[in-house]
């Protein structure tokens, strides 16, 4: 879906015009340009990191996990991201963290500019608990839209287990230090 259409090549200039029919083309073209990954079902879990609208930051509120932790308590986020290719993007970060990508830390901005290379890319956060919050709101956004998750044509992606026996299932993996 995301090939280049030369002008006098789409569906309807092909003489289709039948609603199923042009499902039926789209769909097959997708299948092909997109790849297949096996399906696992799990029951559904309420996560403590999630992304409460589709565009928005993943969010957490550690405090939910721990609530009798004190001030200065640490707990650390892993994910996975994949990238199709190498990439521009935005990660902004807010709460009191430490963020580390590919195993460089970011400490001194909440906006980072940098690539995810193409394949695996890691991201690992350290949450600080202070008086006023224990977590982080993340986004990691294409330079063109820096306040919206990368879920589009452009460029997307999103975070998965780093765990092997999780491979690819949407999620953080999180822990009290």
């Amino acid at each position: 879906m995301n090939e280049k259409m030369d002008y006098g090549q789409s569906i309807f200039q092909a003489g289709m015009t039948d609603p199923a029919s042009i499902i039926a083309s789209v769909t097959e073209r997708m299948l092909v340009t997109r790849p297949r990954y096996k399906m696992v079902l799990r029951p559904f879990m309420e996560q403590p990191i999630k992304q409460n609208t589709a565009l928005g930051p993943y969010a957490t509120d550690f405090n939910l996990c721990w609530p009798d932790a004190v001030k200065g308590s640490i707990a650390y986020a892993a994910a996975r991201f994949y990238a199709m290719r190498e990439q521009n993007v935005i990660i902004t970060v807010s709460g009191s963290t430490k963020l580390w990508f590919n195993g460089l830390i970011h400490t001194e901005k909440q906006t980072i500019s940098l690539k995810m290379k193409q394949g695996w890319n890691e991201l690992l956060l350290k949450c600080i608990k202070t008086p006023t919050r224990w977590g982080f709101d993340l986004t990691i956004a294409f330079p063109r839209y820096p306040s919206m998750w990368a879920k589009d044509y452009l460029f997307s992606t999103r975070p998965t287990f780093p765990q092997p026996a999780l491979h690819g299932e949407e999620g953080f993996a999180y822990k009290p230090a």
